[in-house]
């Protein structure tokens, strides 16, 4: 049995996100509609409505909403125990879960919040030029810090910087935001690039590293969950930091405007990944250049943001991968790195009209510095390759001639 529900507030930003991550990850358990100002603004009549999602920065009279419907404040205060009540900074997932409960009881979840000398600076790639991090030590622990009240780059965002602090993110440094500036926790771990030249020597270093970078990408495929943006990690090698012991990470996530975002964090990870596999390499053979390679990371790192694919050959980088809808024969250019294929046309970069077995945001192309990739985005009636049932999120590659099956409508892949 599906739920209607409706949510009103005046944060246009985050009360968008909220719905579309519900409509497009669980739209057959919930029918969610939003408003941004009173009751009226829903266009739907009140009373067919399970329950109203309203913020805490709106006010509604209560009298005009029917005895059957259920309010619920969503908050960014401490849970109130004698109301209906959703923290606002928490992962989307258990907002759904939240909803799902409340609406099939009166039970309700509530969601628990938590609450130097200076060292030089390290640049980080063109587009976090003026997010210029500095060491703080103290008797709390170790940050990373940011000071911003004195410089032209206005306010981080609150959203991003409500969700960094209410949240233990798995992957993600945690954030204090106070007076001007930003600390992030990054006590009991070191950066990346000590990290690789310390055990340099150990057995089993490349298997390490590699568990660091399992550990990024995980990360990296969580922030959509919190509304966060993977464009705006901070990726250099010198502000990963890792425990040497668990080897768990904390990346610095940048809650400000930034410019020349190029949406290819996927191939940017790789690039990474590639150059330091190359270092270990290069620590292997006991080659004894580890200097010289460590220079070249950072370096390549840079040049990565600015260009999509440094390891393909002059050739292969020209050509462009399509689709063909077998149904109509239609041919589809793949034109971005992430490429959306649904039936909500405001969404969406391919649109399936008229097909009711296709969900909103269906499945996705990733382009990768090594190809493209086809995932499902947690559809109803699934995706296909060749046959084979893809695992939501679970990434395949494609090779030219391969089917793809989005729900009952089938796709050839090829690259010319």
């Amino acid at each position: 049995m599906g739920y209607r529900i409706g949510v009103l507030g005046n944060d246009f930003t985050y009360i968008k996100r909220l719905t579309d991550f519900i409509d497009s990850h669980y739209g057959d358990d919930i029918e969610i509609s939003w408003g941004m100002a009173g009751i009226e603004s829903l266009n739907i009549d009140v009373v067919g409505y399970d329950a109203l999602l309203i913020g805490d920065d709106l006010e509604v009279d209560e009298r005009k909403i029917p005895s059957g419907v259920k309010v619920i404040e969503l908050t960014s205060k401490p849970a109130d125990p004698t109301k209906l009540q959703i923290l606002k900074f928490q992962k989307l997932e258990s907002i759904y879960e939240q909803l799902m409960e409340i609406c099939g009881s009166d039970a309700v979840q509530m969601p628990a919040q938590d609450d130097g000398t200076d060292e030089p600076e390290y640049n980080a790639y063109d587009r976090f030029a003026d997010f210029v991090l500095t060491a703080r030590r103290s008797n709390e622990g170790a940050y990373r810090v940011f000071q911003y009240s004195d410089k032209d780059i206005g306010e981080p965002d609150s959203l991003e910087t409500g969700m960094l602090e209410n949240n233990n993110i798995q992957g993600i440094a945690r954030l204090v935001c106070r007076d001007g500036e930003l600390l992030y926790n990054v006590t009991g771990k070191q950066p990346l690039v000590d990290f690789v030249s310390k055990h340099d020597r150990d057995k089993g270093a490349r298997a390490k590293l590699q568990k660091v970078f399992a550990n990024i990408m995980t990360a990296v495929s969580s922030l959509d969950e919190y509304m966060l943006n993977a464009d705006k990690l901070l990726l250099d090698p010198a502000e990963i930091y890792v425990d040497r012991n668990t080897l768990d990470i904390a990346l610095i996530y940048c809650p400000f405007d930034l410019d020349d975002v190029e949406d290819d964090m996927y191939g940017l990870i790789s690039e990474i990944m590639t150059v330091c596999g190359q270092l270990l390499d290069e620590i292997e053979s006991n080659s004894g250049e580890t200097t010289d390679v460590f220079s070249n990371l950072q370096k390549q790192a840079d040049e990565s943001t600015r260009t999509k694919d440094k390891t393909v050959r002059l050739d292969e980088s020209k050509k462009t991968a399509y689709l063909v809808r077998k149904r109509t024969g239609e041919k589809i250019m793949i034109d971005k790195n992430i490429f959306k294929i649904g039936k909500d046309a405001n969404y969406v970069d391919y649109c399936i009209k008229g097909n009711p077995t296709v969900s909103r945001n269906h499945a996705d192309i990733v382009k990768k510095s090594d190809g493209y990739y086809a995932v499902d985005k947690g559809s109803l009636n699934h995706t296909f390759l060749n046959g084979r049932r893809l695992e939501e999120q679970e990434y395949e590659k494609l090779e030219p001639g391969d089917l793809l099956q989005v729900a009952d409508e089938v796709f050839e892949f090829n690259i010319k």
